[in-house]
């Protein structure tokens, strides 16, 4: 393992130093986490884990179809479409440039942002880190590809 000692540091920096014992024992149970991943290395392609084909008592191609679907449904909510053509929404909308400071245009520009937040906040942040927490660690990358391949399904069945 390369960089014990600075995952070590970051550790302790994170717990506090009145709780350094707690640190160290993460870092352990971190050590034979990866450990008990190098001993059960399997060589998993992109094909075994969309069809579950090799080591399926792990169930990776359910993983793999949540975070498609996640993506899916993510694009699915208009945010694409919204952040997309938010910038010539005023236009379209009646406002040429001379009103675009009145409040039809404030309104307008409240709105996009209001969206982009709340999705920000909501529907944006589950499809993208739920992938690294879902999938194990020698599979990790593979997973979060997965979900990318959704994305890009998704954003493509959108436009």
């Amino acid at each position: 393992m390369g960089r014990r000692d600075e995952a070590l540091f970051i550790l302790k920096r994170v717990r506090g130093t009145a709780n350094e014992r707690a640190a160290i024992f993460e870092m352990r149970e971190i050590e034979t986490i990866v450990e008990l991943e190098k001993e059960s290395e399997d060589h998993i392609t992109y094909f075994d884990m969309l069809l579950g084909t090799g080591n399926e008592n792990l169930h990776i191609a359910r993983r793999v179809q949540l975070v498609v679907w996640l993506q899916i449904l993510q694009s699915w909510t208009g945010i694409a479409g919204v952040t997309m053509y938010a910038p010539s929404g005023p236009a379209r909308g009646g406002l040429d440039h001379a009103d675009n400071q009145g409040p039809r245009g404030i309104a307008a520009t409240s709105m996009v942002y209001l969206d982009t937040f709340i999705f920000g906040a909501t529907w944006l942040t589950v499809p993208w880190l739920y992938p690294a927490e879902i999938f194990p660690l020698k599979v990790r990358v593979k997973g979060n590809t997965w979900g990318v391949v959704g994305w890009s399904l998704g954003n493509g069945h959108v436009f």
